[in-house]
């Protein structure tokens, strides 16, 4: 079955990345748990606009350069992306799952300013999120979307 949006395929690559960064990550080894410790600080802390790797570095008592080279060995992803990511997924599941405004659903998913939520909405579906919002909410696409 093709793929009809840049947004499904984008969830795909979500899922896949999960599901991999699951099956080979190891919680119970040093390397495998500081980059555990690190999901779970992102999954409790996404919200915060002013989080980076810096940040999280500091709380996890890690240089940022061992956590990046860390968690990019482990879950074949950048720490970086991996937040960007987890942020744009919760927005886009808001964006379909509440009647939140946009700028509610930015703030809420750690976006500092509504025009940047706006743009990486735009660049991840092709669509604004009021458009994406709509289609998706009038759609039968999106109880696809959802139960995924």
């Amino acid at each position: 079955m093709p793929i009809k949006t840049r947004y499904a395929e984008y969830h795909i690559l979500s899922i896949a990345l999960e599901i991999i960064a699951l099956a080979l990550t190891k919680r119970d080894t040093k390397v495998g748990s500081i980059a555990w410790k690190y999901i779970d600080y992102i999954k409790e802390h996404y919200t915060e606009s002013e989080l980076n790797m810096d940040k999280i570095a500091a709380v996890l008592k890690i240089h940022r350069t061992t956590l990046s080279r860390i968690f990019q060995a482990e879950m074949d992803v950048s720490p970086g992306f991996y937040l960007h990511q987890y942020r744009v997924k919760k927005a886009l599941s808001l964006l379909l799952e509440s009647d939140l405004m946009i700028k509610e659903i930015a703030e809420n998913c750690g976006f500092a300013h509504v025009n940047h939520f706006c743009k990486v909405i735009h660049d991840t579906t092709g669509m604004t999120p009021k458009r994406y919002r709509k289609k998706y909410l009038l759609s039968d696409e999106a109880e696809g979307l959802l139960s995924e």
